[in-house]
């Protein structure tokens, strides 16, 4: 474990931000910000196995299942057409994330996780919010 929390704070470093200023206390977690977009980059338990995940909030969702619908059907488009995270409903949350197992994770790896969260959610934050006309965040 040690060594992918050294491999996921390298990857921090190189994008001239200090690991030890955006870690949340007490957890395997960072919190960063790249243009627009929060990215929670955080270590995770399931089934006995350890992932890697990055993830970022996008917007709440909306109340009328009218627009519920029409939002659940532009971001699965969306989805067909990004490479390395998609979109995700967690409680009454969209978000962008990416997560894998973090058996033989390289820094390359974790600074294009992030990178490509940072970019999609930035790009998508404004373009979704606006057209769905939601901003609350969690």
């Amino acid at each position: 474990m040690e060594d992918v929390i050294k491999i996921i704070e390298l990857s921090i470093s190189s994008f001239g931000i200090n690991p030890d200023e955006v870690k949340v206390p007490d957890q395997n977690k960072w919190k960063l910000i790249r243009g627009s977009a929060v990215i929670n980059v955080r270590i995770f338990e399931h089934e006995g196995e350890h992932g890697i995940e990055a993830c970022a909030f996008m917007m709440r969702l909306p109340d009328d299942p009218e627009t519920l619908y029409r939002l659940y059907n532009r971001v699965l488009v969306l989805n067909d057409s990004i490479i390395g995270a998609w979109f995700s409903i967690r409680e009454d949350y969209l978000y962008l994330l990416f997560n894998r197992h973090i058996a033989g994770m390289t820094q390359v790896e974790v600074k294009r996780i992030i990178e490509n969260v940072s970019y999609y959610a930035d790009h998508y934050e404004h373009l979704l919010r606006d057209e769905f006309g939601l901003t609350e965040a969690p």
